[in-house]
Order: structure tokens, then sequence, then C-alpha cells
């Protein structure tokens, strides 16, 4: 993983840096992905690390189990935002609606989350069919947070949240 000025660090045998974003004091953020069989490539396995200007491991998170981590987005404060995705569990994986949450985590190490809502309502019809769970990009803008999402009906969302007094408030 090159990270500018010569300087490297070696990821564990198959990961690979997926996005890779600057941090405060010279560290960098990167979303690491293991990499699986093209089989179940649709349901991505990643975390995020944290990595100091030596490019020491200084924290990670892994999504709780039944959350797949998607995306995320660093912001000017060292905050961070993750984009999760919630599928139904066991074998209605493709068959329900697709649940979605933001996770920040603050410079204070504190972390707090909140769903993003679609307006898709939960009828019990089968979605249509869904090639993979890898389904939507955030990006930061200052603190607050841009997401564009392809729902469980296929239809492609933007909405811009806020970050303010602790807590996400959706503009649009």
């Amino acid at each position: 993983l090159p990270l500018g000025r010569g300087a490297q660090r070696e990821l564990a045998p198959g990961t690979a840096a997926v996005r890779v974003e600057p941090w405060t004091d010279g560290g960098w953020i990167v979303l690491v992905e293991t990499l699986q069989t093209q089989l179940l490539v649709t349901m991505p396995k990643r975390k995020l690390v944290w990595l100091d200007a030596e490019l020491a491991v200084t924290r990670e998170y892994l999504p709780p189990e039944g959350r797949l981590l998607i995306d995320f987005a660093a912001h000017p404060s060292g905050a961070a935002t993750a984009l999760e995705i919630e599928p139904a569990p066991g074998n209605d994986l493709f068959l329900r609606p697709i649940h979605s949450r933001l996770t920040r985590f603050l410079p204070d190490r504190s972390t707090v989350s909140a769903e993003l809502g679609s307006g898709i309502p939960d009828t019990g019809d089968r979605p249509q069919i869904l090639f993979s769970l890898d389904r939507g990009r955030i990006a930061a803008s200052g603190e607050d947070v841009q997401v564009a999402m392809r729902w469980s009906d296929n239809s492609v969302r933007a909405h811009r949240l806020e970050f303010r007094d602790g807590t996400f408030r959706p503009v649009w």
C-alpha cells in the first residue's frame, strides 16, 4: 500500500485496499477488503483501519454480525463516517428490503450510529433481484455527508445529512 513520501505498508495476504483517505497528523484511514471468490464478492467483507504517520495501526473497526461495511468518508475534524448495510438474515438475504446505517467515528473514539431510511415500505413483497450488496457510496462535505444508495427496489436515491449535536439530520 503506497502512501506517498516513499512510505509503504504491506496488507495482510488475501486483502486489498478499497479506499484510502488522509487522516489527522499525517495518518490514514483505509477501507480493507478480504478477497473472495467471484461467487461471494456480492457480500463484501471489509473493515476500517486507522494508521498513524508511521503507518502503525491505531484502530480497527469490523462491523457487527449481520452488517456489511460498504464505504467511508473522512472529515476535517478527524472524524470518519461509515456506510453500512443490514441485509435480511439467512435465506431472506436477497428477498427483503435492505436497511442502511451511518456510523460516525469521533476523534474521542466514541461512535454514533443512525439508520438511513430508504422511504421504501416493507410490504412483504419480494424485491427485484439484487446482484450485489455493494450498493452505496458516501462523500464528506465538511462534517456532513452525502450518500448515494441503490435500494432494494433498485432505485438510486441521493441523501444529504448534516451531523450536528452528536446526531445525523436529513437535509435532503
